[in-house]
């Protein structure tokens, strides 16, 4: 195998992953989170999850990809939407659904360039070492990209009164989801680290 095709197969087993988490991780906050915040503040749940475990995976997908995390991104978020979303209500908000996936995938990689731009690097391989702290500094600002842009985008069909709610439980869910995600990925390191020195 020539390296230029074993770097595509690379790139397109990082997207599959990518894709893969995020899917797995949208099914459990669709099957757990939904129902379980919609039994308790309804009029929010339809805006934003009080857990949002996807975010996790987009803010370690731009870390580890950058802007090539892009694709899978927009990807992911479609497919997820066609598994987990009635077909009913597909037309009705397929621009609205556009619009989110966008500013969704380009949240953290905004977060990731602003820090970039401040003169710190903490895309994959270019940092000294990965220092969770400042991961989740990026993961809070991607979320506030995130819940601003999800403000924006649904616009008049959020009731003013919910507005500030609605931030708050982006913010709020965004983060738990990445909290989530990270102990996971601790976890696996853990294990891999554990492996490796009992070889």
């Amino acid at each position: 195998m020539s390296e230029r095709a074993r770097d595509y197969f690379e790139e397109a087993a990082n997207y599959f992953l990518i894709v893969l988490t995020y899917l797995l991780c949208d099914g459990l906050t669709a099957i757990l989170v939904w129902p379980a915040q919609a039994a308790f503040v309804p009029e929010l749940t339809i805006f934003a999850q009080a857990v949002f475990l996807p975010h996790g995976v987009r803010v370690l997908a731009a870390w580890f990809l950058g802007w090539k995390s892009l694709i899978p991104l927009i990807v992911a978020p479609l497919v997820s939407s066609l598994v987990f979303a009635p077909v009913a209500g597909h037309a009705l908000v397929a621009p609205i659904l556009m619009s989110l996936v966008a500013a969704g995938a380009l949240a953290a990689i905004l977060a990731f360039e602003a820090m970039r731009l401040a003169g710190v690097n903490l895309y994959f391989g270019n940092a000294a070492g990965l220092n969770w702290r400042l991961l989740l500094l990026v993961g809070g600002i991607a979320a506030l990209f995130d819940a601003v842009s999800r403000i924006w985008v649904y616009g008049g069909l959020l009731p003013a009164q919910l507005t500030g709610e609605v931030l708050a439980v982006v913010l709020i869910g965004d983060m738990l989801g990445l909290l989530v995600m990270m102990f996971v990925l601790m976890l696996i390191f853990r294990w891999f680290r554990r492996r490796s020195q009992d070889v």
